[in-house]
């Protein structure tokens, strides 16, 4: 997708103070533990910046959409924000970052591999990255072939994958992460990754 629909998108979403995931804010703690660095991947409009401020020395922040940005920028003024071209390359250097931190995105994402290579190359040596993405689990699917999949998956909608465990699992893996962890709690997957 092209910056122009990411930015119509956000556009749309008032700058307004929106509820954290309680659940995430817990795992900020013990996954940002130690860490002086840290990369919001697909930061939006900067939600979960000022809770990795409060843990990291150098917060980054990147996202398709100037606008969201723009928003982030207002929201955590403390991060360092850069916008992802086309070419879905991050305009990081290598090894920069201790941690990458990845909420709700990779459901949005054109192009799995590059997104998770780019996010392993930016991780310095035993990095670790988090992923939080909507759970599609046993029991929804099920519910899903009872129902019916178009009254959930709308066509017109943003997200463009859909998760499981393992297949969450098998992404991470074959872009060079070992998994550490899977949870699915609360309607969301949320895998721990270490770069191997």
């Amino acid at each position: 997708m092209s910056n122009a629909y990411d930015d119509s998108i956000w556009e749309l979403i008032p700058a307004v103070d929106r509820p954290l995931d309680d659940g995430l804010v817990e795992r900020a703690d013990v996954f940002l533990d130690g860490a002086d660095s840290v990369l919001d991947l697909g930061c939006g409009d900067g939600l979960y910046l000022p809770v990795l401020l409060g843990h990291c020395r150098e917060v980054h922040g990147a996202d398709h959409s100037q606008v969201a940005l723009d928003k982030a920028a207002a929201r955590a003024p403390g991060a360092s924000l850069s916008l992802v071209g086309d070419d879905n390359r991050l305009k990081l250097p290598d090894n920069c970052v201790a941690r990458v931190w990845c909420v709700d995105t990779i459901e949005h994402v054109v192009d799995t591999q590059v997104f998770l290579s780019e996010a392993r190359r930016v991780l310095a040596p035993d990095g670790r990255m988090l992923v939080s993405t909507p759970s599609h689990s046993l029991r929804l699917r099920l519910k899903l072939a009872v129902s019916g999949w178009s009254e959930h998956f709308d066509p017109f909608g943003p997200h463009l994958r859909y998760y499981t465990a393992r297949s969450l699992r098998y992404a991470l893996t074959e872009c060079g992460f070992e998994v550490d962890d899977v949870d699915a709690a609360n309607g969301a997957l949320v895998a721990v990754a270490t770069r191997s």
